[in-house]
């Protein structure tokens, strides 16, 4: 019992590790807020968190910080792209099924569909293969998308963790808004660490 309650004991490091979920979440929304951040700032928590969820965190201000700052230009490009990308393809989405009476407009409508879905797929990987991986713009996005068609199956469970984590922010946001995200990105960070670690040198493999 009172190895339990120790600072070595589980139930310290469980409250510490939530502690600084909730702190990480915090300033992933802080840096977010100017929109044009969202990926230096997605960038730098998952630098953070997958270190977190391979128990070799050390100070979440400062990892944070770091990564951010080194990031910055890569990561909001990538963000950039993403972003145009995908909302050019949800306009056309838009236009071909609601604007346009063409006969064969659902038809388009169903090959955009499918282009929106790999560019999420994309998506999902490409900021962490960002914090974890040098490579330039184009080789980075190029990975995201050969990782999604790899790894497929875990491609549609993280897909569906982020969308399990965008409706708990949704219906409990006034609740715990705060934490939510970072809980997601946690057990995202899980999955990552666990596909990338077959790309990392063996000799490295041990520190990571």
């Amino acid at each position: 019992m009172g190895k339990m309650f120790s600072m070595d004991g589980p139930l310290f490091k469980f409250l510490d590790k939530t502690v600084n979920i909730i702190f990480l979440n915090i300033l992933w929304i802080i840096f977010s807020i100017p929109i044009i951040t969202v990926g230096a700032s997605t960038t730098a928590m998952f630098s953070v968190m997958m270190k977190m969820a391979r128990d070799r965190e050390g100070y979440m201000w400062q990892g944070f910080w770091t990564a951010f700052k080194e990031n910055f230009k890569q990561a909001t490009k990538i963000w950039l792209i993403f972003l145009a990308a995908i909302s050019i393809v949800v306009f056309d989405i838009y236009a071909f099924y609601v604007l346009l009476d063409l006969s064969f407009g659902k038809y388009i409508g169903a090959i955009l569909i499918g282009v929106f879905i790999i560019l999420i797929f994309g998506l999902v990987y490409v900021f962490a293969l960002q914090a974890q991986f040098e490579n330039k713009i184009k080789q980075t996005i190029i990975n995201a998308f050969l990782m999604a068609a790899k790894h497929i199956a875990w491609t549609i469970l993280l897909v569906f963790l982020w969308l399990l984590t965008a409706f708990a922010v949704y219906l409990f946001w006034a609740i715990a808004g705060w934490c939510i995200i970072g809980i997601g990105a946690y057990i995202c960070a899980k999955i990552y660490n666990k596909l990338f670690r077959r790309y990392i040198p063996e000799e490295l493999r041990d520190d990571y």
